[in-house]
């Protein structure tokens, strides 16, 4: 896909490209919203070159009914963008007050406040302990790893 991004910048980069791209229809056929996280910046910058050649809106790219399933670090990246100043105020300011623009900025924001922070489980905490040849040192087991997200069942082992 990066090499997909990265000729839609290089063609939009020429007004002839710019203008044959406005009148087309369904523009969402891009499939924006699909666009991999690693490919964000190229990404973003295809979006500011279609909203500041006025070939595309941010509606057009992204159809409101779709924003909240949209990725969130897309979103993200998004209102950086429409926030950055790399884009016309007022082209920036039409794509931030249409009803996709709301929507993005609204799936940002909740991503941004359901996204807890997460934090390593500490195992035989305490800090680091000396051991003497007699001394009873505590043993972690594995019991296995189950799920989706690949959990590890680790409890103190019996010696």
């Amino acid at each position: 896909a990066k090499q997909v991004w990265e000729t839609a910048a290089v063609l939009l980069d020429s007004a002839e490209w710019a203008a044959a791209f406005k009148p087309l229809e369904r523009k969402e056929r891009l499939l924006a919203g699909k666009v991999a996280s690693r490919d964000l910046p190229l990404f973003s910058g295809v979006v500011r070159q279609l909203l500041a050649a006025n070939a595309a809106e941010l509606g057009d790219l992204f159809p409101a009914a779709s924003c909240p399933g949209l990725d969130p670090a897309l979103c993200v990246e998004l209102v950086r963008l429409l926030g950055s100043g790399e884009l016309d105020a007022e082209v920036a300011a039409a794509a931030t007050g249409s009803e996709a623009g709301r929507a993005i900025e609204e799936r940002a924001a909740a991503a941004g406040e359901a996204r807890p922070e997460e934090r390593r489980r500490v195992i035989g905490g305490g800090g680091q302990q000396k051991f003497g040849k007699g001394d009873d040192i505590p043993v972690y087991v594995c019991e296995g790893i189950h799920g989706s997200h690949q959990k590890m069942d680790i409890k103190k082992g019996l010696v």
